[in-house]
């Protein structure tokens, strides 16, 4: 199939489930073809490096990895860039709600042929929809690399039930691309859970001089977790000790009521025992901590 440029009057030839083709003098001309042809899926789970059922701050911390390792600026590959952030903006914020699919029920799909992909991504979930990524191959100078060149159902077609409109983003080689996120995003989950589990097995602050490579992100969300822990357990201690300085308190005045010196010994000798054993009991957590121990 072929179209006429609009810009230059040439033929430019259509691949084959492609609604956007791309002119020698750098138009691009939108074509009638309904992108329907089988293109290759991509999991932005798979992408990030994180489970289906994760959590958005869990999600949130991985795509904040991924995108330091893949920038362009740091060494890493632009398309993987572009990749992690089209994973972004599909997850980012969960699924569209029923709500804002039944107040934009009646919008047919968007155009977003021709669009960035990222841009095409976040326009479509405003609408309400929840974009599926799909990666198809072209020339590694084809113009068309990193943006949307087909959409199923096509733009102004009637909403799907589900609310899943697939977009097919060019890229010069999908296929290695799509491995290395995948083995990447692997990789930087496996990175992060290992420096978790050690820190908490060898209950160390980590250092801060560590640069920002996943093993280090998950050493200082485990010693996070444990400092919180630890301050829970001190926390709960704390008000058990108040409890019972107030008990005694208590006690004292009963007894003084009738004796005021015997109140006044209870009172001096209650919060004595108090004193020491917090201080005796604070001195053994430090020595329990220092060698390794949880709280």
């Amino acid at each position: 199939m072929s179209v006429t440029c609009p810009e230059c009057g040439a033929a430019v030839a259509v691949p084959a489930g492609f609604m956007v083709a791309a002119c020698t003098c750098g138009a691009r001309v939108r074509t009638d073809g309904d992108g329907t042809s089988a293109h290759a899926g991509l999991d932005p789970y798979e992408i990030l490096g994180v489970s289906p059922d994760a959590s958005t701050d869990e999600i949130r911390r991985a795509y904040r990895q991924r995108a330091r390792e893949t920038h362009p600026d740091h060494g890493g590959n632009p398309d993987e860039f572009q990749a992690v952030q089209m994973a972004w903006e599909v997850l980012r914020d969960g699924e569209p709600t029923r709500t804002r699919r039944r107040q934009t029920g009646s919008i047919g799909v968007p155009d977003v042929v021709g669009m960035n992909a990222v841009s095409a991504i976040s326009r479509l979930r405003e609408a309400g929809l929840l974009p599926v990524i799909a990666m198809t191959r072209v020339d590694a100078t084809s113009p068309l690399i990193g943006f949307v060149v087909a959409t199923t159902p096509s733009p102004g077609q009637q909403r799907p039930h589900n609310g899943a409109v697939q977009i097919v983003v060019a890229l010069s080689d999908p296929a290695a691309l799509r491995q290395r996120l995948i083995d990447s995003g692997r990789q930087a989950a496996k990175d992060l859970r290992h420096g978790f589990a050690t820190t908490w097995r060898e209950r160390q602050q980590p250092s801060a001089d560590t640069a920002p490579t996943a093993t280090a992100i998950g050493q200082r969300l485990g010693y996070s977790t444990l400092t919180a822990a630890r301050g829970t357990v001190d926390a709960l201690r704390l008000g058990a000790y108040a409890a019972v300085v107030a008990v005694i308190m208590a006690a004292a005045v009963v007894v003084g009521v009738i004796r005021p010196a015997a109140g006044l010994i209870v009172l001096l000798v209650g919060l004595t025992v108090v004193a020491f054993t917090w201080v005796r009991g604070r001195r053994r957590r430090r020595a329990r901590r220092e060698r390794g121990g949880l709280l």
